[in-house]
Parts: C-alpha cells; sequence; structure tokens
C-alpha cells in the first residue's frame, strides 16, 4: 500500500514545483528590470506593401516599452566589408525616448530600398520617428552574387535589460553559398563578417534613464 500513496506524493510534489517555476517566468515577464520587448512582425503593413511593390527589403519588428517615460532607444546600423568594419561611426542611427505616455509600443525596422539598382537607398524607423533616407555607400552597393536577411530575433520575443545591446538582425552579402549564422553568439558574428563581402549588422540598445 505504501508504493501508490508514495507515487502519489511525487506527482503531487511535481505539480506543486511546476506551479512554482510558472509563477517565476509569469513574474520574470513583469521585471522592473526588463525596458523593452522586441518581438518580429512576419506580416506587418510595412512588409506586404513592400512585397506588393517590390520595392526592396524590410525588416520590421514591434517594439514595447514598460517604462518608456523613463527609457531611451538607439537603434543603429554597422557596417563590415571584407572582414574590415568600414567606419568608427554608424552608417545610420536613430535616437528616440522619454515618451510621455508610461507604456509605449509600435514598430522598428530597417529597410533597403531598391536593392540591386542604382539610387539604392537604406533608412531606419521607430514608433512615430525615422532617420531620412540615405543613399548606400559605395562599398554596400550591390552588383553580383547572393543577398539575404538573418535575423536575430526569432519567433520568441526578446526581452531586453538597461544598456543591453542586441542584434536585431543582419543583411549579408556574399559571392558564394549563404551560410546560416546565430546573431546571438559572438563568434558566429565575426565568422559571418570574415567569410562574407559584406555585412550590415542592425543593433538596439534601450537605457533607463531617470
Amino acid at each position: 500500500m505504501s508504493k501508490p500513496s508514495y507515487r502519489l506524493g511525487s506527482l503531487f510534489f511535481i505539480a506543486f514545483m511546476l506551479a512554482i517555476l510558472g509563477g517565476c517566468q509569469e513574474n520574470s515577464d513583469t521585471d522592473e528590470d526588463i525596458v523593452a520587448y522586441i518581438s518580429l512582425n512576419e506580416d506587418s503593413v510595412f512588409k506586404q506593401t513592400f512585397d506588393q511593390l517590390a520595392l526592396g527589403n524590410i525588416f520590421d519588428f514591434h517594439l514595447k516599452l514598460p517604462q518608456a517615460d523613463q527609457s531611451w532607444v538607439d537603434i543603429w546600423v554597422e557596417g563590415y566589408k571584407n572582414g574590415q568594419k568600414v567606419s568608427d561611426h554608424p552608417i545610420t542611427q536613430l535616437s528616440f525616448g522619454k515618451s510621455p505616455k508610461e507604456v509605449d509600443e509600435g514598430p522598428i525596422g530597417f529597410g533597403i530600398i531598391n536593392p540591386g539598382d542604382e539610387g539604392q537607398l537604406y533608412f531606419l524607423y521607430g514608433p512615430g520617428v525615422s532617420a531620412n533616407p540615405h543613399e548606400i555607400e559605395e562599398e554596400f552597393i550591390i552588383e553580383s552574387g547572393m543577398t539575404g536577411w538573418e535575423d536575430g530575433v526569432g519567433t520568441e520575443t526578446v526581452r531586453l535589460t538597461s544598456g543591453e545591446t542586441k542584434i536585431l538582425g543582419a543583411f549579408r552579402h556574399t559571392e558564394n553559398s549563404m551560410e546560416t549564422y546565430d546573431l546571438s553568439d559572438p563568434e558566429a558574428v565575426e565568422r559571418m563578417i570574415q567569410e562574407d563581402t559584406f555585412v550590415l549588422l542592425v543593433k538596439i540598445k534601450v537605457e533607463k534613464r531617470d
């Protein structure tokens, strides 16, 4: 008679522990240390418009700031060619923050207009703000080879703490086959930079400021 009681007690213990773990996970989603939630917008209006009009490439995300009135957002693009960073400064950047709302959210992203043609442009945007489109520098003009977008967010919602930098994605060009890289792995990112002809890394950082 003791074995059934032992098994029943074990099941109750496991259920109890799962409930505790579930509660911990739920609490972590509302942690005061989290300053931003980022998720991929796979079927956004922006992306549909770009696809329907064949304008180029756009990489769209949803940003939620749970402490928007105390947060400052920096989004920028770093350029690498033949394994070397082309400049100590971002090739384009966008900054915004200190919203009048306590909680704010909206789309953020990076777009390239007319890739492969003359007059190629790129731009960054955020909720209610955008950077003026810039002409793509000569070293990043696409004439031949293969291009692709490496996603740095995935299907899960990304949570950022204050001052943490996240790679949203990479726009890549190569003359050879297009390999897949894990953008959360710094060593994989470095291999991608060294092996591709050029790489545009789109990064974000959110800081809590009093």
